[in-house]
């Protein structure tokens, strides 16, 4: 047995005393130990042997700086910030006014006259701060009705989320977390050693308040983190709901970062009623003090004394406190800027209801969230925007994959949204959305098929026969679909070899480089011959020769009506023009299939706006196209100029143009043709399926 005086870190060399000898020696990673005390000194007895630094391998003795940090952080994966405007600019080789930042919910109007005035005048900056923020908490309490002594500033709202779980955890606690939502709470937890319960939200992004009883029950957690309105999605919790969690032995953070925005009043008043409640706001998205940071929360007073204790005293700059009471003057800014970006946040949402590819959630707050709809990349989308100067959010975590994010902004800013989302509107991604209606049009076919309760016939007629048919021919189509990817894929390849000719040559040699630009129009026109075209014989279905009152068989008849357009859509779009119309009045007797002819009427409408004003004998309009043929006659226009002296930095970037067009025309292949292949693959499963049936029958 040995006395340790002097104790360091994990397999760390240490001083050992026995009766008569003094050792240095390394203490295994956990002894066994007991704590002695007199009345000089505190020591730890040790029950392990006494090792001499002689039989230590010298390995053993070096320590690195990771070995000072606690175990728990060793494994923290870094929160995700979004870049200011000078990272972006840098990044993306723009003008900070150029961009278009919608990523991060922030004021676009900033702050009131009054806030630059006060900085502007600044005294004492060389001063520390008042370590209670006196002055901020006074306004505060006749901003809001409540009482000063409730109220605790901090260096944003973010401090005062790490500040309440230092204060209310103990390592290994739980906290609740209701995802997808504010993810600082998970953060945080996990910076204080913390444990966290995950309560998913409904697919309304409502909270799912029965599962949250049952972990409060079950895990026994300490906190609970709820944001209304919710960040990502903009949903509010209603005041029974609330009320239900309140009842809970657990205590509830309820942060109002983006109350001003939903029309609801704060809760602040409530920790006066409710010992376990405490309401978290910023001036953030309010007064537009983002990069000041100032939040501010309302405690009961039974908790706010310890917070007090425990609170860095100067966390409130001097600047920070002067900007946020200059705000404060001027409520008439305040709400003429919420009432402007309320206004702009609904304008969004309908402009967003309009592109096919997204699907907008309604907001209460500054933001609004956007599902992605199958066939189409989020990551990709937002990619896209960057390059044309607007910034949005996209997620990777698994509860919002498939989501981007737009704040609500200036009108200007969301004009330059809806130009950037509407941009080449008939594409190779409308072709992907169309191909994707295609395929959940098929799928509720199937779905129509099974339910009947004759499934071998439609009165008298072959029902099986007739979907076998219609299958065939749908997946001939997708060959179809395919043969012409390869095609113009193959007319990327031509692009990029005629380009690397004309680079190469140094611009110089402009017969050979016209026979390069000859060559490609050839294979263009080759490509979208009229001729290659006329002949398809593609499957178009009557009304059902015989009548029936059936409303299975009536739905699935309108069904394969809309497949049918859809094909004679993508048929017109990647090949050759034909006269299309659309008789809406099938649908007027089946409201289930509302979303689907919705979706259909907005491809239909995206197309006709596009073909408007063309001629029926042109060549289709994807907007792909069009670049590229845009970007070979501007081409041929700098090779032949006249003999004027040929401009090579002009040259250069139509070239760099073309190459981009060819890798735009690439990409949207790539959408397409996966696409395709997923239609295809559900076609053969279901004429399968529909096999299994015949013969199990």
């Amino acid at each position: 047995m040995g006395v340790i005086d002097i104790c360091n870190i994990a397999s760390s060399p240490c001083l050992i005393k026995s009766n008569n000898y003094l050792h240095q020696a390394l203490v295994p990673q956990i002894p066994t130990c007991s704590f002695q005390r007199n009345n000089h000194q505190k020591r730890a007895v040790a029950m392990t042997p006494t090792v001499p630094v002689e039989h230590v391998k010298e390995g053993q003795l070096n320590v690195t700086g990771e070995s000072f940090i606690r175990s728990h952080l060793r494994k923290l994966s870094p929160y995700q910030s979004i870049f200011p405007f000078e990272i972006l600019s840098e990044r993306l080789g723009r003008k900070p006014e150029d961009i278009v930042k919608l990523d991060a919910n922030e004021n676009p109007y900033g702050p009131p006259p009054e806030v630059l005035e006060a900085l502007g005048t600044l005294k004492f900056p060389y001063i520390y701060p008042d370590p209670e923020s006196r002055r901020l908490r006074e306004a505060l309490a006749i901003d809001s009705g409540l009482e000063s002594d409730h109220i605790l500033v901090g260096c944003g709202a973010d401090e005062l989320i790490d500040l309440i779980m230092r204060c209310t955890l103990d390592p290994g606690d739980k906290i609740v977390d209701c995802p997808p939502t504010f993810t600082m709470y998970e953060f945080d937890a996990a910076v204080n050693g913390a444990l966290v319960t995950k309560v998913l939200r409904k697919p309304d992004f409502s909270l799912n308040v029965e599962l949250i009883v049952d972990a409060v029950r079950q895990e026994k957690p300490k906190c609970i983190f709820l944001t209304s309105p919710n960040n990502p999605d903009g949903s509010i919790i209603n005041d029974e709901d609330l009320l239900k969690i309140l009842e809970l032995p657990i205590l509830v953070v309820l942060d109002e970062a983006y109350i001003e925005f939903s029309g609801q009043e704060s809760r602040m008043k409530w920790v006066k009623k409710h010992d376990n409640l405490i309401v978290l706001r910023t001036f953030s998205k309010r007064a537009g003090l983002a990069g000041l940071r100032v939040g501010y929360g309302a405690f009961p007073l039974s908790i706010i004394e310890y917070l007090w204790r425990a609170k860095q005293p100067y966390n409130v700059s001097v600047a920070a406190e002067v900007a946020a009471c200059a705000a404060l003057q001027n409520p008439t800014y305040l709400e003429n800027v919420k009432n402007a970006l309320v206004e702009e946040r609904e304008r969004l949402f309908k402009f967003l209801q309009e592109v096919p590819f997204l699907t907008p959630f309604p907001s209460h707050s500054n933001f609004v969230l956007c599902e992605v709809k199958s066939g189409m990349d989020a990551k990709k989308i937002k990619d896209d925007l960057a390059s044309m100067g607007v910034m949005v959010r996209h997620y990777n975590k698994k509860e919002l994959k498939g989501f981007i994010r737009e704040a609500r902004h200036h009108r200007f800013d969301i004009k330059n949204l809806e130009s950037s989302l509407t941009k080449h509107s008939l594409s190779l991604r409308w072709c992907s959305e169309a191909t994707n209606l295609l395929r959940k049009m098929h799928f509720q076919f199937l779905d129509m098929f099974q339910e009947s309760a004759v499934p071998m016939f439609w009165d008298g007629g072959k029902y099986v026969d007739e979907y076998m048919k219609y299958s065939l021919h749908v997946l001939d189509f997708c060959n179809f679909m395919r043969s012409a990817n390869s095609t113009m894929d193959r007319y990327c390849l031509l692009v990029d070899v005629a380009v690397k000719h004309i680079s190469d040559e140094g611009y110089s040699g402009s017969a050979m480089k016209m026979a390069e630009i000859e060559k490609l129009e050839r294979e263009w026109l080759k490509l979208y011959g009229i001729e290659n075209w006329k002949n398809v014989n593609l499957y178009r279905t009557g009304r059902p020769k015989t009548k029936t009152k059936d409303d299975i068989f009536r739905a699935a008849h309108v069904v394969r009506r809309t497949m049918n357009i859809l094909c004679l859509l993508l048929f017109c779009a990647i090949f050759y023009p034909v006269s299309i119309e659309v008789d809406e009045e099938v649908y007027r007797d089946f409201p289930q299939l509302n979303l689907f002819s919705s979706a259909l009427r907005k491809l239909v409408r995206r197309f006709f706006e596009e073909r408007k004003g063309v001629d029926d004998n042109s060549r289709p309009v994807l907007a792909e196209t069009k670049m590229v043929e845009t970007a070979v006659e501007e081409l041929r226009g700098e090779i032949l100029n006249g003999g004027v002296p040929l401009n090579k930095e002009k040259l250069k970037k139509t070239i760099d143009s073309l190459q981009n067009s060819s890798l735009a025309l690439k990409e949207g292949l790539g959408i397409f043709d996966s696409a395709v292949d997923e239609l295809f693959q559900e076609v053969v499963k279901g004429r399968n399926m529909i096999l299994g049936l015949v013969a199990s029958s």
